[in-house]
């Protein structure tokens, strides 16, 4: 884990960049089409409800490699409880969306070096909270980690650079931001984990190793939202 301190002050993207921002990295799983291009519309794995195409076509090419995805997903969904855990990582996600933002440029020191975006990302590691009160609050953040895109699934290296790459191109051509890094949320005891790439808030002004994760816990286990 880093040195804990303070996250200083960054320029956040305007409300409308935000709401575009949450439909660019809404995704088909193959060939990571977004509904902010023209003609895009989205529908959910039948099987599993989880994963979304843009296509028959493509839904049909992703099987392969979805199949055994799609088992362990209705596995875990076979309960409501199951289904709850992936429902409220992914809310509990957005709804930090900002900070975690924040945070992972410094993490990765984007402002020295932004080609870091296309190598490595940041981990952060959860823990469920019993009976949360509020989406917010519903894990708590205990550990953080910078490693390679990979790291934790070699098999997966390509395709979740695949992703961010798409992730990026849509960013940069719809919003005023320079592109997409990665970040995974694991919650190691319930086993649920959400990857997904997030916007990389201006690097103007920013100095390289300024400490970060005081801040994120902060955010995130208290449940402040931006």
């Amino acid at each position: 884990m880093s040195k804990a301190a303070t996250i200083g002050e960054s320029t956040q993207t305007s409300s409308a960049e935000n709401v575009v921002l949450r439909r660019a990295m809404t995704q088909c799983q193959q060939c990571f089409k977004s509904p902010v291009q023209p003609g895009v519309s989205l529908f959910r794995c039948s099987g599993c409800s989880v994963e979304l195409y843009c296509s028959r076509a493509c839904q049909k090419k992703a099987w392969p490699d979805h199949k055994e995805k799609c088992m362990i997903n209705r596995k875990h969904q076979s309960s409501k409880e199951g289904a709850e855990r992936l429902r409220l990582l992914r809310a509990f996600t957005t709804k930090h969306r900002p900070s975690i933002s924040e945070a992972v440029v410094r993490a990765l020191d984007l402002c020295a070096d932004v080609s870091r975006a296309q190598r490595d990302m940041l981990v952060l590691y959860l823990t469920a909270r019993p009976a949360p009160v509020r989406t917010e609050k519903a894990f708590q953040l205990i550990a953080t980690d910078v490693i390679p895109i990979g790291g934790l699934w070699p098999e997966r290296e390509a395709e979740m650079k695949m992703m961010l790459g798409k992730a990026h191109d849509t960013i940069t051509q719809h919003t005023s931001a320079p592109g997409a890094v990665l970040v995974t949320l694991a919650c190691i005891d319930q086993h649920v984990v959400n990857i997904c790439p997030v916007c990389i808030q201006s690097l103007e002004g920013l100095t390289p190793g300024l400490p970060w994760e005081e801040k994120l816990m902060r955010m995130l286990n208290e449940g402040i939202v931006l």
